[in-house]
């Protein structure tokens, strides 16, 4: 099992934050979110606060623990196989269709199982199919801003390595090709 605790990191940023839902709450909602989506995830176990009356001192996300490596150790020398990009390509429209956003998209928090491809640190992720926000005008072009976001941090992450780079932009310009009138059919490419 894996523990990952959360601080303050000041006290100006604790006393911010020390009324809000903790990120360990925020990450264990998320694994659930993303397992009722079809999207892989470490299992969440549980999660725990330290609170001092109404205010947050820590919490603590607890998930199952995987061996798999992630995506920035697999394709630090090599670039994914055909195989790998089809499940990347996958869990990108599991993400898409479903309106989760992950909020810190890049190669360390993606994990290559021998089948799928997992996503990890879910403190960030965002859900824009939840009534309250699907009734915000905009609700979808937000969405599909912050979707082409996580795209783009997890491209950046290949900026030095021009193989991994060029494969995974080549396969996401497939996708996007491919989903252009059905996706948003009713939204302009900015």
């Amino acid at each position: 099992m894996i523990i990952k605790r959360y601080n303050r990191k000041t006290i100006v940023r604790g006393l911010r934050y020390c009324l809000r839902t903790s990120k360990a709450r925020i990450a264990w909602r998320n694994a659930h979110l993303l397992k009722i989506s079809g999207i892989k995830t470490p299992g969440a176990i549980a999660f725990v606060e330290k609170r001092w009356g109404p205010f947050l001192l820590g919490s603590y996300f607890v998930c199952a623990f995987n061996q798999f490596p992630t995506a920035a150790q697999k394709y630090q020398h090599q670039p994914p196989n055909e195989l790998e990009l089809s499940w990347l390509v996958a869990l990108l429209e599991k993400m898409r269709r479903a309106r989760i956003y992950h909020g810190n998209l890049n190669a360390h928090n993606l994990l290559v199982t021998e089948q799928d491809i997992a996503l990890i640190d879910l403190d960030q992720t965002q859900d824009f199919s939840a009534p309250i926000r699907s009734k915000i005008p905009g609700a979808l072009r937000i969405f599909i801003h912050k979707h082409r976001k996580d795209r783009r941090r997890f491209l950046h992450d290949w900026r030095n390595k021009p193989a991994q780079l060029k494969c995974f932009t080549d396969v996401f310009e497939r996708s996007d090709k491919h989903h252009t009138t059905s996706a948003w059919p009713h939204v302009k490419k900015p």
